[in-house]
Parts: C-alpha cells; sequence; structure tokens
C-alpha cells in the first residue's frame, strides 16, 4: 500500500488519507496487459474504538444526510487549536473504513470547516496530452 496525505478532522475525532491499495486492474486496449490505474480512494480512521464510523452499517442506520455527525462539530468561529488528540492504538487498524467513493486519482485531501473533508479528483489521461479533443478541453483538469 502507498498511505499518503494524512489529515485530522477539525473536531480530531478522525484521521483521513490517501491510500493506493485498490487492486482492481484494467486492461490495456492495445497489448491486453494489466495495469491499476484506478486505485486510490480517501479513507477515514476513528482514533477512539467508541466513535462510530459514519460509513460502516449499524443497526440504528445513519442519518438521512450521511458524512460526520455534525453534533460535535465546533461552531463557526470557534477552533479546535490546542486540543489534545488522543489515538487508541488498539484495533486501529480495524476500524480503517474507505469512504464511498469510487476509485481513481485522488489527491489534495484537507479538512474543512463544519467537520468534512475535501479533496481532488484527477480525470486518467494519456502521458502524452493526447487524450483530449483539442488543447482547450478543460476536462483534463481535477475536481473538487
Amino acid at each position: 500500500f502507498e498511505d499518503e496525505n494524512p489529515v485530522f478532522t477539525e473536531d480530531g475525532r478522525y484521521l483521513a488519507f490517501l491510500s493506493w491499495r485498490g487492486f482492481d486492474p484494467v486492461y490495456d486496449v492495445h497489448t491486453g496487459d494489466l495495469s491499476f490505474p484506478l486505485g486510490c480512494r480517501p479513507y477515514l480512521v476513528p482514533l477512539s474504538s467508541a466513535t462510530p464510523s459514519p460509513f460502516a452499517l449499524s443497526p440504528d442506520g445513519r442519518p438521512a444526510a450521511g458524512g460526520l455527525d455534525p453534533i460535535d462539530v465546533p461552531e463557526a468561529g470557534s477552533t479546535s487549536e490546542g486540543s489534545t488528540v488522543m489515538v487508541e492504538f488498539e484495533g486501529l487498524e480495524s476500524r480503517v473504513t474507505p469512504f464511498p467513493v469510487s476509485a481513481s486519482k485522488y489527491s489534495a485531501l484537507h479538512p474543512v470547516s463544519g467537520g468534512g473533508l475535501v479533496w481532488l479528483r484527477w480525470p486518467i489521461s494519456g502521458a502524452l496530452g493526447e487524450t483530449f479533443a483539442n488543447p482547450a478541453d478543460m476536462s483534463g483538469r481535477p475536481t473538487l
């Protein structure tokens, strides 16, 4: 695996990171070889076993809006700087959960106000830049 870009959520309850751990190969159309261009996804780790994963199944279900629990997110104007982040190491690896997004090429994972996370998703394109119809085609740029 290649794990990168670790960040804590604003409330300090989770560690998020990008990881290249997907092994779902894509066939090359010319040679029949296999490659792994879409192996990255963002992952979330609750730092305490008492903190529920917002993506794990629960007998009570998830809130209709999904995502991180907004109840414990600091109010606008408050800051979590200087607060202590506690990590429960036992069982940490079993709490790693992928975000429910398709595997792709991701970068620039960053926490935002309100407790969420954002990242860039890059399109798969050829190394020579001949994938797009014309140079003004903006589809090769990443999306937020």
